[in-house]
């Protein structure tokens, strides 16, 4: 059994508000993602992955959302990446 990571991941897009939203619609829809808090222009949401955060999935949000600020805290190990 694999050993859980919780992360804990802030989206911010103050100037394209669209973008974020098509983020949460296509990416955030997920049954590991809980929604914390969701704005016009930002979103606090919890992901669990299998032993690691999933580094490649961030990486692919940030190449496919350009105008949207991604920071995840990682549960697992002291883990705190900031992407732009």
């Amino acid at each position: 059994m694999p050993n859980e990571c919780l992360n804990h991941i802030t989206i911010v897009c103050h100037e394209n508000p669209e973008q974020l939203q098509q983020l949460h619609d296509n990416e955030l829809n997920q049954k590991n993602h809980d929604i914390l808090h969701k704005s016009e222009q930002g979103i606090i949401v919890n992901t669990w992955t299998s032993w690691n955060p999933s580094y490649e999935w961030l990486d692919a949000l940030v190449k496919a959302y350009p105008q949207c600020w991604v920071k995840m805290n990682g549960k697992k190990k002291a883990v705190l990446r900031v992407y732009m």
